[in-house]
């Protein structure tokens, strides 16, 4: 009996050449892939090589909130069910937009470190690309009847969370730990403090511009109420650093109404930031809440902004002491010292000049005894010229 594989083979070459045996290979194979489907998927790697093949665009977030892009997961189903629902459960966490990436992030055999450095620097790669501000990626783990997301967080700008598993609660509804929203609050706790980092960075230098986006994303973030490992104490901390940009963005822009809602943010946080229980941040608040009022006042007519803003002060330096800590200490009576030469400036006599005089003084001459290098150019030059225009409003005062 005649080979029919071996008589089609030679048909074709006769006629087509080795072109043709190329394309009778490759029909060949399509058929059985078509044929053999439910096995070959079940193949390591296979599921992942489609999905790479089918694949569109990179997805962009929307600006004016945090995105949260969750990446196909490692061994997860075809119609990628734990991502998926990873997505509808993230979609119910308010103050974040949720972004379905549709990429999937290597990382082979067990977690060693050099694979997961390696899968944040793709992540990375994605954050960039999409715009997002966290990613979730990672693998999922089957042990019998049991489903472990094995997770991933990756923030842009390089901030990063390793691998954690957690476990499924399947009893009801679908739903992740606790710890899980907790470990996402606190990412998105520390991206919103080191975006103010770098902002407070670039102090002197013009940045309204900027600031616009990241305290509308901040603002939807603090506003949102029964988020999942949210606490009070995180909301305190946005709220903190919303308001130190709000003063920022006020201060440059010549306008009132971010100044305005940055005292009544600081007044909020001064709510969960009880002195007993938290000094040192009660009072960072409070001399923060006490420059706020002082640029008000400044612009305002009248003087009770600028009282308010001295008794802000005074309150704040019962906390900040010398000996406790200087540098905070010395910025307080720098403060208190602005402050009170703008009320000194409405009101008759010296006493308010005078107290802001020694109040200059005594931060110049920490700030000569602490500071070195660079530091001394910045902050001792401007406590020079912060004491010499006190010294000579208060002369011109006992020259009148």
């Amino acid at each position: 009996m005649p080979d029919i594989g071996e008589t089609l083979r030679t048909r074709v070459y006769a006629r087509f050449g080795v072109g043709g045996l190329g394309v009778l290979a490759a029909l060949g194979l399509a058929f059985y892939v078509w044929s053999h489907w439910a096995d070959i998927r079940t193949w390591p790697g296979i599921v992942e090589l489609v999905a790479w093949g089918s694949r569109g665009p990179v997805p962009k977030a929307e600006e004016g909130k945090f995105t949260v892009a969750v990446a196909d997961l490692i061994n997860d189903t075809e119609d990628r069910q734990l991502r998926e629902a990873i997505l509808a459960l993230l979609g119910k966490y308010e103050g974040v937009d949720v972004l379905r990436l549709g990429r999937l992030i290597p990382l082979e055999g067990p977690t060693s470190d050099r694979a997961e450095r390696a899968g944040h620097a793709t992540a990375q790669a994605y954050l960039r690309e999409s715009g997002a501000t966290i990613l979730i990626w990672g693998r999922v783990l089957r042990l019998g009847d049991q489903v472990r997301p094995d997770l991933f967080l990756t923030v842009l700008g390089g901030d990063t969370r390793g691998a954690r598993q957690y476990p499924i609660e399947t009893e009801g509804a679908f739903r992740l730990p606790t710890v899980f929203w907790e470990d996402l609050s606190a990412v998105l706790g520390l991206v919103v403090a080191n975006r103010s980092a770098r902002f407070a960075e670039q102090e002197g230098h013009y940045i309204a511009d900027r600031l616009t986006p990241h305290i509308d994303r901040v603002r939807v973030l603090v506003a949102a109420d029964g988020r999942p490992g949210w606490d009070a104490r995180a909301i305190a901390k946005a709220r903190f650093h919303l308001a130190n940009a709000l003063v920022t963005f006020g201060a440059q822009s010549g306008r009132n109404a971010p100044l305005e809602e940055a005292v009544r943010t600081y007044r909020a946080v001064l709510k969960e930031y009880v002195r007993d229980r938290m000094p040192l941040d009660w009072a960072a608040t409070q001399n923060n809440l006490g420059s706020t009022l002082a640029i008000l006042g400044a612009r305002e007519s009248g003087r009770a902004r600028l009282e308010e803003a001295v008794t802000a002060h005074r309150s704040a330096l019962e906390e900040l002491t010398r000996d406790r800590v200087p540098l905070m200490w010395a910025a307080a009576k720098n403060n208190l010292a602005i402050a009170l030469l703008s009320l000194g400036e409405r009101e008759s006599g010296t006493a308010r000049l005078e107290e802001a005089v020694t109040a200059h003084r005594a931060a110049l001459e920490l700030y000569e005894t602490f500071l070195e290098g660079a530091e001394v150019t910045n902050y001792i030059l401007k406590a020079k010229e912060n004491l010499a225009r006190t010294e000579a409003a208060l002369a011109a005062r006992r020259a009148e």
